[in-house]
């Protein structure tokens, strides 16, 4: 009897805890927030053809837009997508790149980057690729010129695990986010979510004189660290903690070591970075109600819509600027914002909404 009283006492516990935790998910979440929408009609109807989210995008020496684009409620379930690299064609379309030489049964991009140089006509494009699971993600390299996506390499190492989103100073420094510790959408998970755990980190990986890649654990101690880029000249790096809400900002000297600058709050849900060349601000997409955006997540009918907040910040003042807020009736969970160097527009990418919107400031 004292045996089944004790352990009634401690499932008691284990669903008050629970339980307690769920109440806090929901009190942090947002959804008791009353969203103010604006600037809906400030964007055209998706360009859609990708037939999946296209959850980052990049826009490659200031011409054209590159979308990453997969199935991204598989990740939930343990498996890939072989999804695509697509160019947003002047003409409006959706225009997906050809892979040469990618040998890998599946190619599942999450997060990109491209370097501004060029070598040679072509531009070094770095991929997030769940191709291979569970936690043994890769970074996938290619070359394009818009039309072909030429296979260089796969970075591989331990510290890659459940990797979100990545940037690089050169084709030999490349900065990789780990979102979160344990495989999304386990009690796992949601444990170290409800607890605010600072299990995760941003890696560095720089390539070896022998040609392997090393990867360190060069900012530690973070809650689920999501977007990640540099600015153009590579002396600040821009971090977004998607968890603690804050956009971190760091300088970075010849040597390639980083020192913190400042951490900014920014609200909740903040997704990819992208930097606007020529104000110099860093612009990102946001979920504002956590639990909305997981009910869309969830519903692979499409009916559950979930808000997008895009907002730019200034580094160097940490000034915020709300471009865009709406309930996502037409494009849910907007996960990029990419803006333009030299014109008043942005183009969005999201989770899991097929295409690409185009908006005008």
């Amino acid at each position: 009897m004292s045996f089944f009283a004790t352990g009634l006492k401690l499932f008691v516990a284990f669903v008050a805890v629970f339980c307690g935790l769920g109440v806090h998910i929901w009190r942090d979440s947002g959804e008791n927030e009353t969203l103010l929408v604006h600037g809906s009609d400030m964007c055209t109807s998706p360009i859609t053809g990708a037939g999946a989210g296209c959850e980052d995008l990049h826009l490659i020496n200031g011409e054209w837009i590159l979308a990453s684009c997969a199935d991204h409620r598989l990740l939930s379930k343990g498996k890939s997508d072989f999804g695509g690299l697509f160019r947003l064609t002047s003409s409006g379309t959706l225009q997906k790149l050809e892979l040469v030489g990618y040998t890998l049964d599946k190619f599942h991009p999450h997060g990109i980057y491209a370097l501004d140089e060029p070598e040679d006509g072509w531009t070094r494009v770095f991929v997030v690729n769940h191709a291979v699971l569970p936690g043994k993600e890769i970074i996938s390299v290619f070359l394009t010129d818009g039309k072909v996506a030429k296979f260089v390499e796969h970075i591989e190492h331990p510290l890659l695990v459940h990797p979100n989103d990545v940037t690089a100073v050169s084709k030999d420094e490349v900065w990789v986010t780990r979102s979160n510790y344990y495989p999304f959408n386990t009690l796992a998970n949601f444990f170290e979510i409800a607890t605010k755990q600072k299990w995760t980190y941003v890696a560095k990986c720089t390539r070896s004189g022998n040609g392997a890649w090393e990867c360190t654990k060069a900012i530690p101690g973070l809650q689920t660290p999501n977007g990640i880029i540099f600015n153009q000249d590579k002396t600040e790096l821009y971090v977004v903690d998607t968890g603690s809400r804050l956009f971190h900002t760091y300088s970075r000297n010849k040597g390639g070591d980083i020192k913190p600058v400042s951490a900014i709050s920014v609200g909740l849900g903040c997704d990819n970075l992208a930097v606007n060349y020529t104000s110099g601000e860093v612009w990102s997409a946001c979920h504002p109600k956590l639990l909305t955006f997981v009910g869309h997540a969830q519903d692979e009918s499409g009916v559950k819509r979930a808000p997008t907040r895009v907002i730019s910040i200034q580094p160097k003042t940490g000034k915020i600027t709300e471009h865009l807020l709406t309930e996502g009736e037409e494009f849910s969970a907007a996960s990029v914002a990419f803006p333009s160097h030299n014109s008043p527009k942005f183009w969005l990418g999201a989770v899991f909404d097929d295409g690409v919107q185009e908006c005008q400031l």
